[in-house]
């Protein structure tokens, strides 16, 4: 028997598939590096991979193809450092925030602060009106550099876009060059989806795992292996609905 985990987010469901108990004869490296520094570098790749999972749930769950990805790049010529930077977009969510509330639109958003090139780099997904010129607003409310912005595709499974994001970001997060404790924020009230648990009589799962109809297989998520942490044999992917 083993136990499956489903997490619906949106139009996908991530799926994990694990026994209860650790798999043997595996060799002790798969549970990290036995030194400090080593060990540290170690935790610090899985605990990426376990953001851009928590990340990749959140947009899945709470964005579709009527939001927006924004990127803010700070012109060098301002002069402004990470914190700087991080302060100015804190002025520039007000703005927008009141900008929406008079188009009658609910402010909901995540947010990462990185580098592009030692340049101050945000990343921005957010709600936006339907019938502004958006070009003009950026233009308006955001006054210290670049602003490259596109909707979010309509297949509502957004993995690609939190891996570009956490890539982007981590460095940034790990010297807290911006001052913020967490890899990402998010406002209030957004879904945070949970996994349910069911317990399945079969005794092993088949490595090309069959899909319910009326969704797809995105094999860029399917993974058939061991659990970095727990040594336990897993499957995990991804199925979004057609």
């Amino acid at each position: 028997m083993y136990i499956e985990y489903i997490t619906v987010a949106g139009r996908t469901a991530e799926v994990l598939r694990t026994y209860r108990w650790p798999v043997k004869g595996i060799r002790s490296s798969s549970r990290g590096p036995a030194s400090e520094p080593k060990r540290l570098e170690y935790y610090a790749k899985v605990n990426k991979v376990n953001a851009h999972r928590k990340l990749t749930r959140i947009l899945n769950a709470n964005f579709d193809d009527a939001d927006m990805w924004v990127t803010f790049t700070v012109d060098p010529a301002y002069g402004l450092s990470h914190m700087d930077a991080y302060t100015e977009f804190g002025k520039f969510r007000h703005r927008y925030k009141y900008f929406l509330s008079r188009h009658g639109v609910d402010f909901k958003y995540v947010y990462a602060v990185g580098e592009k090139e030692k340049i101050p780099h945000i990343h921005l997904i957010t709600s936006c009106p339907a019938d502004a010129n958006m070009d003009e607003v950026f233009e308006r409310l955001w006054k210290f550099g670049y602003v490259r912005f596109r909707n979010l595709d309509p297949s509502g499974n957004y993995h690609r876009v939190s891996s570009y994001i956490i890539k982007h970001t981590d460095a940034t997060f790990r010297t807290g060059a911006c001052g913020m404790k967490k890899r990402f924020q998010c406002s209030k009230g957004l879904v945070r989806p949970k996994p349910v648990i069911y317990h399945v009589g079969d005794f092993c799962w088949d490595d090309d795992p069959e899909v319910p109809a009326g969704y797809h297989l995105d094999y860029d998520t399917l993974y058939n292996g061991f659990d970095p942490i727990t040594r336990e044999k897993i499957q995990r992917f991804t199925i979004v609905k057609d």
